[in-house]
């Protein structure tokens, strides 16, 4: 075992790996805190994939088939529907072209080593750096809601920093310490997460986090389902705590029922969060019925939405509202049953490839599954796919996760470096052979 200060700290990686490990590192460490950082790190692991990945490709599996071409299907969808039906705009092909952009880095994942302690430095440092970023900018600037580096994306800052604090705690099962010293770290990382996502005030991601802790504490296989409960009562008793002692918390989030109770009973719009997107849901919904099965095309909600405002159908008070805020929703307007068909694969391909890695691999396939879950999830009330730094941030993690779980599962290791062990070989340690 090699001290993290030590001079063999690199080895035995080869320049090109130890670049890939630092670009890599970058997308979790500039994703919300400086989002332009993320971009070009994408970019560059893009061209690096495009050069060097497209030969002397291990055999692909079952898995892996079906991932690439849910990537491919989406993205040819969508330019079918601009160039037979609506006109081409590159603008509104940018969100689904990132998948094809996911290709090469899947590859270049696959194929070369990546130093693991890159990956690990980038999501802690970059979740400490978020949750800084917005104690500063809600305490200390006094700004309503926190953004971090994201210039002005809440949503995406918030659920973004949430999800990296618990990517971070599934790592720490990696670090040669103590147990105790593990849960500790965890803890601090998760709370710099947390603290950014309550700074941000998305309630939103704030529904995620049951799903989020069900993943994480499924990472060792033996623990019971007693202390499974334990765990989950724990959590939410420290939630209900913040809630009690935080007046910010108890504005966003004490008005939903009532909001959405009278929605249901009388059809107004009290509030405009949980009340306007059920009209939102609404309309989205008169819409899919109209055209279930391809959808009325790139874009066409908020035109739709007009009709239906000056029908009297629904409330002009979403007259601003460019989507429906929700993803599955927003699709199938959009392209219909095949729409949502190719979002739903996206989605369950790269699950099943988690599940798969995470039988040997339970920390690398949890850190796959807090992403996909994540999203999910976080996507029932918004598009976070439509906002540049959530859209790149789960192309380029879902690429590199999966494309590290299909290098450990083609190498036919016996034993994984992402297994949860005592004492398990992180800094200077190989990754894979």
């Amino acid at each position: 075992m090699k001290p993290f200060t030590s001079t063999n700290f690199f080895y035995p990686y080869k320049p090109i790996e130890i670049s890939i490990g630092c670009l890599v590192a970058a997308v979790p460490l500039f994703a919300v805190t400086n989002s332009g950082g993320m971009y070009w790190a994408a970019i560059a692991l893009f061209a690096l994939g495009v050069c060097t990945s497209f030969n002397n490709q291990a055999t692909f599996q079952k898995s892996e088939k079906l991932i690439l071409a849910s990537w491919l299907f989406y993205p040819i969808i969508v330019a079918c529907d601009m160039l037979f039906r609506g006109g081409w705009a590159w603008g509104d092909f940018q969100q689904s072209s990132r998948f094809l952009m996911a290709i090469p880095v899947f590859l270049l994942m696959r194929k070369h080593k990546i130093p693991l302690e890159f990956i690990l430095i980038g999501v802690f440092f970059g979740v400490i750096w978020s949750g800084s970023l917005g104690l500063y900018q809600k305490l200390h600037l006094g700004w309503p809601r926190a953004y971090g580096g994201t210039n002005g994306g809440e949503i995406s800052y918030g659920n973004i920093s949430l999800l990296l604090g618990f990517i971070g705690f599934a790592l720490t099962n990696l670090l040669n310490v103590s147990k105790n010293k593990k849960l500790l770290i965890g803890l601090i990382v998760l709370g710099f997460g947390v603290m950014a996502s309550i700074a941000s005030g998305t309630k939103g991601g704030w529904l995620s986090v049951p799903l989020l802790l069900w993943v994480l504490i499924g990472i060792d296989p033996s623990t019971r389902s007693v202390t499974k409960i334990y765990y989950f009562l724990i959590f939410f008793s420290i939630i209900l705590v913040i809630w009690w002692f935080s007046p910010f918390i108890q504005s966003r989030v004490n008005h939903i029922p009532t909001a959405v109770i009278t929605y249901l009973q009388t059809n107004q719009i009290t509030d405009g969060s949980a009340s306007a997107r059920l009209e939102m849901w609404k309309a989205a919904i008169y819409m899919i019925n109209n055209s279930p099965l391809l959808g009325s095309g790139t874009n066409s909600y908020f035109a739709l939405k007009q009709v239906l405002i000056q029908n009297g159908e629904v409330s002009n008070v979403i007259l601003p509202m460019s989507g429906p805020h929700n993803q599955y929703l927003s699709i199938t307007v959009q392209y219909g049953v095949l729409g949502l068909v190719s979002l739903l694969s996206i989605y369950l391909t790269l699950a099943k490839h988690y599940l798969r890695v995470a039988k040997t691999a339970p920390v690398l396939g949890a850190c796959g599954l807090l992403v996909v879950f994540g999203y999910m999830d976080f996507n029932l009330v918004d598009n976070l796919w439509g906002v540049n730094a959530g859209g790149v941030f789960f192309v380029i993690s879902s690429a590199f996760f999966a494309g590290i779980g299909s290098r450990y599962l083609n190498s036919n290791l016996d034993k994984s470096p992402y297994q949860p062990t005592p004492h398990p070989p992180l800094f200077g340690a190989k990754l894979v052979q």
